[in-house]
């Protein structure tokens, strides 16, 4: 083992123990190491995502994919399902999207999905109510891509944090500038036009969330409380913050 991995896997345990000597109530309701060793799990082994993130521009394929997410309800607790995907991409029974090219780049994206969430997911997943459906697929968004996680945090509950409702485009790509100016990043190779593309997909998965109307932040209306309290027990409290959860919100779910 390198000199470098070792160091990151030391400063990685450390973490993880500092975050178990953290009190239970105050570790899930400021959440931030937890929301940091989402995305440190997948870096232990790599050394090259170590030293160059790398943010993915793939979900432009498509926003939360709920249409598609429903129709493969009878498939998604398969211990198949991956291979059940892989030859929808040729047989189209479930999907129905015509173009097998377009059909070929969705189904790799619901993979991704899939493989980023715990098992047990999808079967919390098709007892939800049709708004949590909306809400909980975020979710799994930003447990795949690093940057759906990146462009929330860093921008959209930051603004909400400070009592500031309205999103726009400018707020966004002043985040993308940011990280394009980090040389560690590929962020600075991408085009315009394919950083647009990307804010538009994520402000779409925004407002089918019921995270934002038009062009204003809003909580979303969940009155279930075991809903959220899946997320907790999950080990992923951040979400709730990721849906502009109060203090006053948490301390009702304890």
């Amino acid at each position: 083992m390198s000199g470098y991995r070792y160091r990151y896997i030391i400063c990685f345990t450390i973490i993880v123990f500092l975050e178990y000597l953290w009190d239970f109530r105050r570790s899930w309701m400021y959440p931030t190491s937890s929301a940091f060793i989402v995305y440190c799990l997948p870096m232990i082994g790599d050394k090259k995502q170590m030293t160059k993130p790398q943010f993915s521009a793939s979900f432009t394929a498509g926003s939360l994919f709920v249409n598609e997410f429903i129709a493969l309800s009878d498939q998604l607790i398969s211990e198949n399902i991956l291979e059940i995907l892989r030859n929808e991409v040729k047989l189209n029974h479930v999907l129905s999207i015509k173009s097998e090219k377009a059909r070929s780049r969705v189904v790799s994206e619901i993979k991704k999905r899939i493989k980023a969430v715990d098992g047990s997911f999808w079967h919390f997943f098709l007892e939800c109510s049709d708004p949590e459906k909306y809400v909980s697929l975020f979710y799994v968004c930003m447990k795949t891509y690093a940057l759906v996680f990146d462009l929330h945090f860093e921008v959209v509950v930051k603004r909400w944090r400070i009592l500031e409702r309205e999103i726009s485009l400018y707020d966004l790509q002043m985040r993308f500038d940011e990280l394009a100016s980090q040389t560690d990043t590929n962020i600075g190779n991408w085009t315009e036009s394919t950083r647009k593309e990307l804010i538009q997909t994520y402000l779409r998965m925004l407002r089918e969330a019921k995270l934002l109307h038009q062009t204003t932040l809003i909580k979303p209306n969940i009155p279930n409380p075991d809903f959220w309290k899946y997320f907790i027990h999950q080990g992923d409290a951040w979400f709730l913050d990721a849906c502009f959860l109060t203090k006053l919100d948490k301390e009702a779910l304890l």
